[in-house]
């Protein structure tokens, strides 16, 4: 009898290890012929006397469709099967799915209720989900202080990420009494691992003299292995020192490649500064429709000050067709939030454009301003 055969025996007699492995066998085609059908009758039989693993493996199935109709809710009660177990794989699936509202309806409170499980036999993703749940108070109050205690578990185990975020806790004093010199050594620890966040941290500490002696170049220094490790705000500070010529020498060609870096990257400010280099003609020949096509990029992550310059442009017809109701819309969107030139240009177009169209242009401005507070909410809410 061959391996196979002597698995399978051992499986028609009620094994539980031995269902395990010979659905495994099924669902990998390893020394048999593949068979999803297969696989889930020899889990389910595993499942049904208590095996943790099969009825992950089960959830899977159904999860992705293979043997079966896929069905999130029966994927997840397998997974919960498996949870209720002790097994961390499933607590951290069944997490993911209340964070997410996969196949469950979302809720952050039963998410963080079985990352606490999963944390609590030593998950660095989850200590991490943890951290970040009570310092943004998603699915439990915010507790800063409870959100360092998490942290600084998945730091200890050498989770780069935490190690940043314990840092950014020094460095606010928040959950902590504020300590530059302590911030800065959690972030070199990150920075160490290239982790980018904990790269630019140390950059932005070095730039501006807290914890360490003020050092331009040494700043730069970090801030290009952050960009390089793909951080926004790496590229574009440093493209702004490239722009300003601090630290490094005077080059407005390299400041234009690390902005634009940096708003490939989803960088609003490194879009609104591409749009006033394309809007000016500042060290690249103007182009109105390159400026605008940039201005709306930020504008839509809420930067006020693309908003407004956005607004001018359709008011002037420069980059866009003229249109001076769209204009207001912007004008009135970045007013609320304080923009000065937006402020008082807009009630000169309310005046101009006369009741009609001044309330045409506040309907867009709330569609507008509805669509961009829902992109900031979805952005402010992904867990780490």
């Amino acid at each position: 009898m061959n391996e196979f055969g002597d698995l399978h025996s051992r499986a028609d007699n009620g094994e539980v290890e031995a269902e395990l492995a010979v659905g495994e066998a099924y669902e990998l085609g390893n020394g048999v012929l593949q068979d999803y059908a297969e696989a889930i009758r020899w889990y389910r039989q595993a499942a049904e006397q208590n095996s943790s693993a099969a009825a992950l493996n089960l959830g899977y199935m159904y999860a992705s469709g293979r043997g079966v109709a896929k069905d999130h809710a029966e994927a997840n009660r397998w997974f919960r099967t498996a949870a209720d177990q002790g097994n961390l794989d499933a607590q951290l699936t069944l997490a993911g799915s209340y964070a997410t509202g996969s196949g469950v309806r979302q809720d952050t409170t039963e998410a963080v209720r079985w990352y606490r499980k999963a944390a609590e036999q030593g998950s660095i993703q989850a200590q991490l989900y943890l951290g970040w749940a009570y310092s943004s108070g998603i699915g439990v109050p915010s507790d800063r202080s409870e959100a360092v205690r998490w942290y600084s578990r998945a730091a200890a185990s050498g989770s780069a990420s935490a190690q940043s975020n314990v840092g950014l806790m020094y460095a606010s004093g928040a959950g902590v009494p504020k300590n530059e010199g302590e911030a800065v050594e959690w972030f070199r620890k990150a920075a160490d691992q290239g982790n980018a966040d904990g790269e630019y941290n140390l950059g932005v500490m070095y730039a501006n003299g807290r914890g360490v002696e003020k050092n331009d170049p040494e700043a730069g220094k970090w801030y290009r292995k952050a960009a390089d490790h793909g951080s926004a705000d790496g590229a574009f500070d440093l493209g702004s020192m490239y722009y300003s010529g601090r630290g490094v020498e005077k080059d407005e060609t390299a400041a234009l490649k690390w902005w634009r870096r940096a708003a490939e990257l989803g960088s609003p400010a490194a879009q609104y500064k591409i749009g006033n280099l394309f809007a000016t003609g500042g060290g690249i020949p103007k182009d109105p429709v390159e400026a605008a096509k940039w201005y709306r990029m930020a504008a839509g992550l809420g930067h006020i000050d693309a908003q407004a310059s956005l607004g001018d442009l359709y008011v002037k017809g420069e980059g866009v067709e003229k249109d001076g109701v769209e204009g207001l819309a912007y004008f009135i969107i970045a007013a609320s939030s304080g923009q000065d030139y937006a402020s008082r240009t807009r009630l000169i177009y309310i005046k101009r454009l006369g009741p009609e169209l001044a309330q045409k242009a506040k309907n867009r401005a709330d569609v507008i301003g509805q669509e961009i507070e829902a992109k900031k909410a979805r952005l402010a809410a992904a867990p780490p």
